[in-house]
């Protein structure tokens, strides 16, 4: 009986572990298409942002001109820096209606640091905003007519936000 005891035990625990190394597998995976909703708050929203120049009406209507080809998605875009980047142009429900969200990812966005010369992460992001600016020209929307929020986090926002002063990437 002691036998049957602990090979019931035995094979109890290979099946916990295999289920266990499936679920963090499974966890671990790679972009799965499905992409969240971020929620930013009221008090993270600027107002006096570079990227918010235009009035609310024409940010509204060219949003309407882009917003059926969103979302807008180019994952691995190369950079000369050597920093693969992912873009991501999109608009979620809870965005205010003259909103359109720009995120780039891949770049660290570090404090501090607004040398292109010495930060490749700068160069990462100066080719990809370039990028942005070239798809929606392909759409026929200019950035300027946009109100835009380049991500979710505040620091990036504001950093993203210096680093396009810095480089002067507006036209």
């Amino acid at each position: 009986m002691l036998r049957k005891t602990k090979i019931f035990l035995l094979i109890g625990s290979v099946i916990l572990l295999v289920l266990i190394v499936i679920f963090i597998t499974r966890s671990l995976s790679s972009k799965t298409g499905i992409q969240p909703e971020p929620v930013i708050p009221e008090s993270q929203i600027g107002t006096t942002s570079i990227l918010n120049q235009s009035s609310p009406d024409i940010a509204f209507k060219t949003k309407q001109v882009l917003l059926p080809k969103l979302p807008i998605y180019l994952y691995n875009f190369k950079t000369s820096s050597g920093i693969a980047t992912d873009i991501s142009i999109s608009s979620y429900k809870n965005d205010s209606p003259e909103t359109i969200r720009i995120e780039i990812f891949g770049p660290d966005y570090l404090y501090n640091q607004t040398d292109p010369g010495t930060n490749p992460n700068m160069i990462a992001f100066k080719e990809s905003f370039e990028k942005v600016i070239s798809i929606l020209v392909e759409n026929n929307v200019n950035i300027k007519d946009l109100h835009i929020s380049m991500g979710n986090k505040k620091y990036i926002r504001d950093i993203a936000e210096e680093w396009i002063k810095t480089l002067n990437l507006l036209p």
